[in-house]
Order: C-alpha cells, then structure tokens, then sequence
C-alpha cells in the first residue's frame, strides 16, 4: 500500500467516526424542523464555511468543462439523497436509520459490477452479502410489511454512488475545498427552492420552538469537518474502497443512538448490526 493510500484511510477513518453521529442529529432535526428546510439551511451554512476556507487558502481551479460533474455531484450527494433520507427518516427510528444507510455499499457494488462492469474479488460479494441480509433483518423486522420511511431511505442512499463517480472527476483538478464549497452553495439553493416549494415559507420554522443548536451542530461537524476529511479520503483511494470504509459508521451510530436516542433494539436490529459489521470486516479488514 501506498503512502497516499495510507493516508487516504486515515482520512476515511476519521470521517467514519464522525459519520456515526449524523443518522442521531438528522433523526432528531428531520423531527424537530420540516425536514426539507432543515437539510437546506445545514447546507447554506456549511457552504458559507466552506467559501471562507476558499478565500483564506486563495486556491480557485474551477473551469466550465467541470460543469456537469459539479452539477450531476450535487443533485447525487446533497440534494436528492437528502431529500428521501430526511423525509424517510421521521417515519422511521435512529438506529434504523443508522443501519439502511450502509446500503450505499451495496448500490456502489451494484453499479460497479453490473453496470461499470469492475471486476471485484469474492471476498467483497460475500462481504456485501452479510451487509444485504443484516439489511432485510432490519427492514422486514420478522414480518413482510416494508416501512415507507425506510424505502425512503434506501432510495435515497442508492444515489451516492453516482454522486461520488462526479465528485471523483472534480478532485482531478480541485482540492477539497473548493469541491466542498460548489456541493454545498448549489446543493443549498436547490434544496431551499424545494423546499419553498413542497414545504411552504421559508421563515415559518424560524418561529418554531425547536433545537436550533442542532442546525449548525450538523452543518459544521458534519457538512464540513467529516466532509472535507471524506474528499480528502477520496482523492487517494478507489471509490470502492474508501465507500467500503466509511460505511462501517453504523458501529458508532447504533451505539450513539441507543444512548442518546434512548432507542432500545429489537432482537432484529441487533442480528442486523451484527451482521453488518461481519460483512464491513470482510469487505475492509480494517
């Protein structure tokens, strides 16, 4: 392995931890605020974040033909996602959430193997195959009923995949920053026009008696520290691997929001979880 590889991982791995606390701050603002507008306003003030760090480092490598990856990351990773996940999110629970969303391992396997036509080892298809089943214990729960918020939430994650083949293409001439910066200022308006539209005014949750601490908690630890720490990731690691790595945040977000959430598992989200990080290990070793 590489020195940049090594390094990559670290990045990663950090972000991974961090990771861990977003299903817990999404689940309880997507409860607290319209679930639209709070993803928006996160957004615009990591954006805000992000063109400060722009400006101080004095970096700008942005031509035009890197138009439509800008355009195609941003509706992949902030706006569309964002949508479906906090939407599906109150109609579901914390530790579910925390758990479907590792899903974007298996839709990046599905689009790099059937569809990119990658070849990958064995080893990762049985390793995606402990993540599908620890996926079907946690959406059926020992029924056939299917939830709409975790569709939701699957539906949601199934576009990352795309998100991070664009935003891989921008890190060829751009450096995190400025990456981060283009994803959050478009992916903020674009989720502010959705949501005047679906959500109503965008001043009424201004009045609402809600968590506000929670907005740039989730905008600033999140969109920004493990963000930047992500991209930083990405750009000396295979989409695959650095993917495969960071899913492993359900063992921090189960924990997290069993404590402070004060969820307690079913016996089905614990085989789940468990079955989760059996396929993680097999897919990372790490």
């Amino acid at each position: 392995m590489s020195r940049e590889e090594r390094v990559g991982q670290r990045f990663v791995l950090v972000s991974m931890m961090i990771e861990g606390i977003y299903p817990a701050l999404v689940h309880v603002g997507s409860l607290a605020f319209p679930p639209i507008w709070f993803a928006a306003m996160c957004t615009m003030l990591s954006a805000i974040v992000h063109c400060a760090l722009v400006i101080y480092r004095g970096r700008w490598n942005f031509t035009w033909k890197l138009f439509w990856p800008w355009v195609g990351m941003t509706l992949f990773v902030p706006v569309i996602p964002a949508i479906f996940i906090f939407l599906g999110t109150r109609l579901s629970t914390g530790i579910n959430t925390t758990l479907l969303l590792q899903t974007e391992l298996l839709a990046a396997i599905i689009v790099f193997s059937f569809i990119i036509r990658e070849k990958l080892p064995l080893r990762q298809y049985v390793g995606a195959a402990f993540v599908l089943i620890g996926t079907l214990l946690v959406l059926f729960q020992g029924t056939l009923e299917l939830r709409t918020g975790d569709l939701l939430i699957l539906l949601g994650v199934s576009f990352y995949p795309w998100g991070n083949i664009c935003a891989k293409k921008l890190l060829k001439t751009l450096d995190p920053f400025q990456t981060m910066f283009l994803r959050a200022s478009l992916g903020g308006i674009l989720l502010l026009l959705v949501s005047c539209i679906v959500e109503g005014s965008p001043f009424v949750p201004l009045s609402m008696q809600g968590p506000f601490w929670i907005i740039p908690t989730y905008a600033l630890v999140v969109l920004v520290g493990s963000k930047l720490l992500w991209y930083a990731g990405l750009r000396y690691l295979p989409i695959l691997k650095a993917t495969s790595m960071i899913v492993a945040f359900p063992i921090v977000g189960f924990f997290v929001a069993a404590v402070f959430l004060h969820e307690i598992p079913t016996m089905f989200q614990i085989a789940g979880f468990v079955s989760t990080v059996c396929g993680l290990f097999l897919l990372t070793r790490v």
